[in-house]
């Protein structure tokens, strides 16, 4: 693993390596410590890191005792897949197994990488003696950054639902049903001549007109959508709690 030099900490490979490969475990198995790393040295020159994995003494699933150590290679795979793939800049259809645990933990690396600019060269050994060796460049960095970089796409929206809770600071909350648990939208930029004016019967049920801001990135992860108000269709008294 190599960024040329030895500024900066790079410990962080480390903790971003372990959260991929265990990403790519099943959550069970995870949980066990399979997926632990320890950094056993550093090289100077290239800044090497040299690592090695910490299997737990028993692994068990479904009762039965399992090989910690093809788990742990398989995972590495999986991880060394998606480095591979996002260096030879695939879109993201193409991305192997496009799980959304694992992208995360592979997003995380790639915006640490390249907030610290550095370049990332792995060279895994398996238990079996198989070398894999894998790269992720500043190219391969930069577009992972770019595919898993969030745009807003902007779109008019109505959301109905009863009047939950409304503060002076403009955000009302609808909920979508009167059930206790049920889906809650948050709206903001609400005037606050309306809420002075009582607009919002607290239990109300009411539709709304709303701008609403939905963040994604390219891979469909890691949606985030704001409303923000525009104004009040209608108001349904007959429906209020």
């Amino acid at each position: 693993m190599s960024d040329g030099s030895l500024s900066g900490d790079l410990t962080f490979v480390v903790n971003r390596f372990q959260r991929e490969i265990e990403a790519a475990l099943p959550a069970a198995l995870a949980e066990q410590g399979i997926g632990k790393i320890e950094l056993v040295s550093i090289t100077e020159g290239s800044a090497v890191l040299h690592m090695k994995p910490v299997f737990a003494t028993s692994v068990e699933q479904d009762g039965l005792e399992i090989d910690a150590e093809s788990l742990f290679d398989g995972a590495v795979r999986k991880v060394l897949d998606v480095h591979d793939a996002l260096e030879e800049g695939a879109v993201a259809a193409e991305l192997p197994g496009n799980e959304k645990k694992l992208l995360d933990a592979v997003r995380l690396m790639t915006e640490e990488l390249a907030e610290h600019d550095v370049n990332l060269e792995v060279s895994a050994l398996e238990g079996r003696g198989n070398r894999r060796l894998s790269r992720l460049s500043r190219v391969g960095i930069s577009h992972a950054v770019h595919l898993f970089e969030r745009t807003v796409q902007k779109e008019k929206q109505q959301i109905g639902g009863y009047v939950h809770t409304v503060s002076l600071d403009g955000r009302l909350t609808l909920a979508a049903s009167t059930r206790k648990r049920a889906h809650k939208s948050v709206i903001e930029q609400v005037p606050s001549a309306l809420i002075r004016a009582g607009s919002f019967p607290l239990g109300e049920y009411m539709r709304v007109a709303v701008d609403a801001e939905i963040k994604t990135d390219a891979l469909g992860n890691r949606p985030e959508t704001k409303y923000k108000f525009s104004e009040i269709l209608a108001h349904s008294p007959e429906a209020s709690l």
